[in-house]
């Protein structure tokens, strides 16, 4: 086993959503924070959590490593891409 993850209450499905070449996966906690692990090694990338005000969901491109996310607006921002992430 490579490492364990803490189950947030209540429970979110799913769990985690794997980017289109799965070098990446993400979730969001219940208080809008969303954590991606880079594999194969499952460990946070830049060792942190991202706090994004007024976040409900996130998705991954299904061709490039590149999330959206879905706000209280609910418009779809571009948040980044994996190499170059600057979360504002």
């Amino acid at each position: 086993m490579k490492r364990s993850f803490k189950a947030e209450q209540p429970f979110m499905w799913p769990v985690f959503k794997w980017s289109h070449n799965d070098a990446y996966f993400g979730r969001m906690s219940e208080d809008g924070s969303l954590s991606i692990y880079e594999t194969p090694s499952f460990g946070l990338l830049d060792k942190k959590s991202i706090k994004i005000a007024g976040m409900k969901d996130f998705s991954w491109s299904p061709t490039e490593n590149i999330l959206g996310k879905f706000n209280s607006e609910r418009f779809v921002n571009i948040l980044c891409t994996i190499l170059n992430c600057n979360f504002y």
